[in-house]
Parts: C-alpha cells; sequence; structure tokens
C-alpha cells in the first residue's frame, strides 16, 4: 500500500539495504517454504513466521492510490528513503518495542 509499489523480495533488499545488513537473501520456491514453515511450526510453538502470514504475502493485492498527500496535507517520502529514516535515525532507530 502506499505510493511505492513493491514486492516482497523488493522490501526486503530495501530493508536490508536501509538497515546495512550484508545478509544474502535466497530464493526457494514457495512451497518448500510453506512445508518448511509447517515443519519449524511443529517443534517451535510460537514461531516468528507462519504459513498463513505467508499465504497473505502472496495474495496480489492492489489498492487504488488515492491522493492521500493533499488530502492529509503531507508530503509523500519514497520508501526507501522512510525505510532508511526508520533503521538509521539518530534518536529513534535503537529504540525496541517489546510485544
Amino acid at each position: 500500500a502506499g505510493m511505492d509499489r513493491s514486492d516482497y523480495i523488493a522490501l526486503s533488499r530495501a530493508d536490508r539495504q536501509a538497515c546495512g545488513a550484508d545478509t544474502k537473501l535466497i530464493r526457494i520456491p514457495y512451497r518448500v517454504f510453506w512445508h518448511l514453515l509447517q515443519i519449524d511450526a511443529f517443534y517451535n510453538h510460537d514461531p516468528p513466521f507462519t504459513t498463513r502470514q505467508l499465504e497473505a504475502l502472496v495474495t496480489p493485492d492492489i489498492f487504488d492510490v488515492i491522493d492521500w498527500p493533499a488530502i492529509f496535507g503531507v508530503v509523500h517520502t519514497p520508501l526507501k528513503q522512510a525505510l532508511c529514516d526508520t533503521f538509521r535515525h539518530p534518536v529513534f532507530s535503537g529504540i525496541i518495542l517489546d510485544f
């Protein structure tokens, strides 16, 4: 959602770049990943990522873009800039939320 259209791989790459991580991203087939998550859930009763979350990520949700910058009187921040602001802000980037 928003002004910048992105898929999950592009978002993952942008996150990695914004936070300065040097991790590798590997592509694995959807079904393989789904089954790996199912196996993990069998052993881990509070998994960090579930098959339902994966299923939600692959739905082709495309939302109409309204002129929300004019409606709310704000300026659009490109996604990559917003991620850099989030991960590298000198004061707020060190805050960790407990859920």
